[in-house]
């Protein structure tokens, strides 16, 4: 819900460069932080701490790109169907075919 928020505020200035300065600022929350390493976790069991949190860190480098591929207009209307509580996953690939088509 944090990054939810930030993104929302951080995409709502006029500046043209906030998309991607948005996107560098996001930061993981610690629900997020937790989630990464949880599933870090299941899929290396061996791998020591440390390196488990470069990995989350890396893991959620990549979530940030995704999110910079669906574009910009995906991503406001996936955050205004989320802040409507109508998210589905069928509502973010909807979101991101009209923006690719626009």
């Amino acid at each position: 819900k944090e990054m939810q928020e930030f993104l929302s505020q951080g995409l709502s200035g006029e500046d043209k460069t906030r998309f991607d300065r948005t996107l560098n600022a996001l930061k993981p929350d610690e629900a997020t932080r937790q989630n990464l390493y949880s599933l870090i976790r299941r899929e290396l069991p061996g791998l020591p701490g440390k390196q488990a949190e470069q990995h989350v860190k890396r893991f959620f480098r990549t979530k940030v790109n995704a999110l910079r591929c669906l574009g910009q207009r995906a991503l406001e209307q996936v955050l205004k169907a989320e802040a409507k509580e109508e998210v589905l996953p069928e509502a973010v690939e909807s979101a991101a075919k009209r923006a690719r088509t626009e």
